[in-house]
Parts: structure tokens; C-alpha cells; sequence
């Protein structure tokens, strides 16, 4: 699954106890690409912030603060974090505050474009007109010039509960998800018609070429 670790934001201020820590990130950094975004056009796709699930990082608790205010920090199961658009938050300072089980020092927050609400079943012209989407969010999210100099999306990832035996059908034919997780490219998007899935996918993110 294509993530950016958004490691221009995370000015981390890591407050330790015994048995956990609590880091600080500047909200104006996720403000800065949250702008970007909704600047855009785009219905289908969504701009996410988590977590990376990895030893010591499980998150036990979050708030947002400024000097005036503070209030919790929303955030599921799979460490998505849900960051308000806020200027004020932006113009007070504000800070994202989260609690991990372990020491902190190897967590961070990933930056992810994601589709919005993932169905089972589509037409292959739907995922195409996705993943334009995702590369004109993408271009937002570089800006002048870099987005120039950048491949476009290979195609589309899309991830499973990981301890489901998911597979996708393309025009009858089955491919099996590997460790919860297959990649469909843009290739076979414009050769096909019908795509349904096994069972509804938690996440379909971009597919990004390899070096």
C-alpha cells in the first residue's frame, strides 16, 4: 500500500513514561497539504493520515491543543487519524498529540490518498476515472514543477482484512490476494469491463511504478 511518511511534519516533541510516550506534530504541516486537497475536485478520493501498525506505535490515546484550547483526537482501529481542516487550529499553533504503547521513537504519521467508500463491485471505467483522480490529487499534493517529473499511477492497490482469503474477478477471472493485499493495473483497467471483489476491500490506494 503506497504511503508517505510525512516526515517534513513530524518536528517531534516525545514526552516518555514508563510505559508509553506521547509525541507532538505541528498542525500547520498537515493544514499545508489538506489545502492543497481542497483546492481540488475530487468526489471519489480522500487524503488520509494514520499511524504506521508497528511495534510500540499502537496509539492509546490523542488530542488536538492550542494554547486556548484542547479537545480528543479521533481515530479507528486500523490507527487512522482524522484531522479537522481548521484555520484556526492553523493560526493558534495547534498541535497533534498522540499517546503510542511504546517509546516513540519509530512511529510516525503516513500520508495516504485513499477511495472514499470502497464498494464491491465496479466497472472498469469507474476505477480508471479513480485513478485520474488520484494523479491529479497527487499532482495537488507535489505542486509546480515537481508534479512534471513524476510517472503516472501504475494502477490501483487494493487491501483485504488480512486474514481473509480475498480474491478479485476481472471479466471472469479470478486473481487471489496475496497476504490481503493485490494490485490491479491501469493496463488491464482499459482491457476489461466488470470487476467485483470477494468481499468489500478495506482500502484501495494508488499503485506506484517500482524502481
Amino acid at each position: 500500500m503506497y504511503k508517505i511518511i510525512m516526515s517534513l511534519i513530524c518536528v517531534f516533541s516525545v514526552v516518555t513514561s514508563t510505559h508509553a510516550a506521547t509525541f507532538s506534530l505541528e498542525y500547520k504541516g498537515f493544514h499545508e497539504r489538506m489545502k492543497r486537497v481542497h483546492k481540488g475536485n475530487f468526489p471519489q478520493t480522500e487524503l488520509v493520515f494514520s499511524v504506521p501498525q508497528v511495534n510500540g506505535c499502537t496509539i492509546q490515546s490523542g488530542y488536538i491543543a492550542t494554547e486556548k484550547r484542547q479537545f480528543p483526537l479521533t481515530y479507528n482501529e486500523y490507527q487512522r487519524v482524522f484531522i479537522p481542516f481548521d484555520e484556526e487550529l492553523k493560526n493558534n499553533r495547534g498541535l497533534i498529540n498522540i499517546e503510542v504503547d511504546g517509546d516513540g521513537k519509530s512511529c510516525g504519521i503516513a500520508m495516504q490518498i485513499r477511495v472514499k467508500q470502497p464498494k464491491q463491485q465496479y466497472d472498469a471505467k469507474q476505477l480508471l476515472t479513480v485513478i485520474d483522480e488520484m494523479d491529479a490529487m497527487f499532482d495537488k499534493l507535489h505542486g509546480f514543477p515537481m508534479k512534471y517529473f513524476r510517472d503516472p499511477l501504475e494502477g490501483l492497490t487494493i487491501a483485504f482484512v488480512a486474514n481473509d482469503e480475498a480474491y478479485v474477478e476481472i471479466d471472469g477471472q479470478s486473481k487471489i490476494a496475496d497476504n490481503g493485499m493485490l494490485q490491479i493495473s491501469r493496463q488491464t483497467l482499459v482491457n476489461s469491463h466488470d470487476i467485483s471483489f470477494s468481499t468489500e476491500p478495506l482500502v484501495i490506494s494508488p499503485y506506484l511504478k517500482q524502481d
